[in-house]
């Protein structure tokens, strides 16, 4: 199955088998929209594909939605991405950045390196 037919998968085995890149813990506010809706949550890790995020109270099932994903680093800093939920669990999401994304996948990646 192509990576853009792929549907949201529940199994953490799952998601392992389609991981293309490391993945690297960082915290930052998300505020997640999609149309009106709009959900706060917390970054977990990020990876040169996505991103995974806690699961937002009231997050409805999970849909081939394109999401917009703002990324609050600091006060001054705020990264706008967008991307499809690819991988779910009862406290997380995944994210995988739809193409054109790179910049902000590597911005993200550069940030996370502060962590360490």
């Amino acid at each position: 199955m192509s990576d853009q037919n792929r549907k949201p998968s529940s199994n953490r085995s799952d998601a392992e088998d389609h991981r293309l890149s490391p993945r690297l813990k960082m915290y930052a506010g998300v505020f997640i929209t999609l149309g009106d809706r709009a959900y706060l949550t917390e970054l977990s890790n990020v990876s040169a594909g996505g991103v995974m995020v806690r699961r937002p109270e009231g997050w409805p099932d999970p849909s081939e939605e394109i999401y917009r994903l703002y990324f609050v680093l600091d006060r001054d800093r705020i990264l706008a991405a967008r991307g499809q939920v690819v991988h779910t669990q009862d406290d997380e999401l995944g994210f995988e950045f739809t193409p054109g994304y790179a910049l902000q996948s590597e911005q993200l990646l550069a940030e996370s390196r502060n962590w360490r």
